[in-house]
């Protein structure tokens, strides 16, 4: 990993419609996405955010089916936030999602943007 680079495995329980924080916003960090263990008791839209603004497309999760993605390869994740805002996933509706992500917090310096 990258000097100043830290990874670090995030629980997920979240029932809410709308934006569910996973990863508050760090100040001058990116928050990258390097894997992802989640299941939905229920079938709901998902969406993952950075802050408001989507970074993946909405995905369509059946019920009690796991979505696993640990493919990312090191160093490149599989999707990440703008520098400064919060790792958000955004509900369709109200129904329990659970498991974990792992995220990697990278300090960023405005000559690297």
């Amino acid at each position: 990993m990258a000097s100043g680079m830290r990874e670090r495995s995030v629980v997920v329980n979240k029932s809410a419609s709308g934006a569910n924080e996973l990863v508050a916003a760090v100040t001058g960090a990116i928050i990258r996405v390097t894997q992802v263990a989640l299941v939905a008791a229920e079938a709901v839209t998902v969406t993952f955010k950075s802050a408001t603004t989507a970074i993946t497309g909405p995905m369509a999760w059946g019920a009690n089916v796991p979505f696993i993605d640990r493919s990312a390869q090191q160093n490149r994740g599989l999707f990440a936030t703008a520098p400064g805002e919060a790792l958000n996933m955004d509900l369709g509706a109200a129904k329990a999602v659970g498991g974990y992500i792992c995220v990697q917090i990278i300090p960023v310096t405005p000559s690297a943007l």
